[in-house]
């Protein structure tokens, strides 16, 4: 039986552009999660859930300056009083992993909780 390479190949670059188009489009679709502190306590949710697998940008912001670490991720934020900032984030590890506060004024208990669920 006669094979025709080309065409076998030009078949293969197509399936190859098709995953290459989805996973750019995956990637695109980050989920935003928005992470709000007020008086250095956060406002809404005290529990953010993710699925292991999942990428987000998280958006912070506070009216006070707070130094924030996701533990189990080694995650640190410095926020600033009314400047928001933007991390990007991989949930790659599942668990339920504190959010704290390190500084003055601020204790070592969590905040929240990101809590990241097996696929």
């Amino acid at each position: 039986m006669h094979r025709h390479p080309r065409r076998y190949f030009l078949k293969l670059l197509a399936g190859m552009t098709v995953l290459a188009a989805t996973r750019g489009s995956w990637a695109a679709e980050a989920k935003r999660v928005e992470i709000r502190f007020a008086a250095g306590k956060p406002v809404g949710a005290d529990v953010i859930r993710l699925t292991q697998g999942d990428t987000v940008t998280f958006e912070w912001q506070s009216d006070t300056a707070m130094d924030l670490h996701l533990h189990g991720y080694d995650l640190e934020v410095r926020l600033q009083p009314g400047k928001p900032v933007t991390t990007p984030f991989q949930a790659h590890a599942s668990g339920r992993f504190p959010l704290t506060s390190h500084g003055a004024g601020h204790g070592h208990a969590a905040l929240l909780y990101i809590e990241v669920h097996p696929d």
